[in-house]
């Protein structure tokens, strides 16, 4: 029998090259994503932290930096949102897809701080969102 490949050379390979060109990501390899290159700031990160706070930013352009960091937390510690697993996804999707997230915020310096829904993602206008594809994407859990 002769040999046909592997797996990256027959799925991850060929998945990344049609996610690139025919959907139009960006590719960073996972190499290029570490602290060293200033991507994360630990290698227990999962979510890409400084690439999350520019499309809050770009977003929500009303938003402050307390409510931009705010919103991180709420991605970057779920646990705070649920006592399980299940209760926590179904929180992060409603916050993602529903826009059930919502912040006070002063806009016209009146001092009247008003709710404002956050937008994660830009459903009406996908453009406005960053698309990353990436591989071997480390991340370094406790020790054990």
């Amino acid at each position: 029998m002769s040999y046909l490949g592997n797996e990256e050379t027959l799925v991850e390979l060929p998945a990344i090259q049609y996610i690139k060109e025919k959907l139009g990501y960006e590719f960073i390899h996972g190499e290029q994503l570490t602290p060293e290159h200033g991507e994360r700031d630990s290698m227990t990160e999962v979510i890409l932290v400084k690439r999350l706070e520019r499309s809050l930013k770009r977003l929500n352009p009303w938003m402050d930096e307390s409510n931009v960091n705010k919103s991180v937390r709420i991605l970057t510690r779920p646990e705070n949102l649920g006592t399980n697993l299940l209760e926590i996804n179904e929180k992060i999707y409603d916050v993602l897809v529903n826009l059930t997230f919502a912040l006070e915020q002063d806009l016209d310096g009146s001092g009247q701080k008003k709710y404002h829904t956050v937008k994660f993602i830009d459903w009406d206008n996908p453009s406005n969102n960053e698309f990353l594809v990436t591989r071997q994407f480390k991340i370094h859990g406790p020790p054990v």
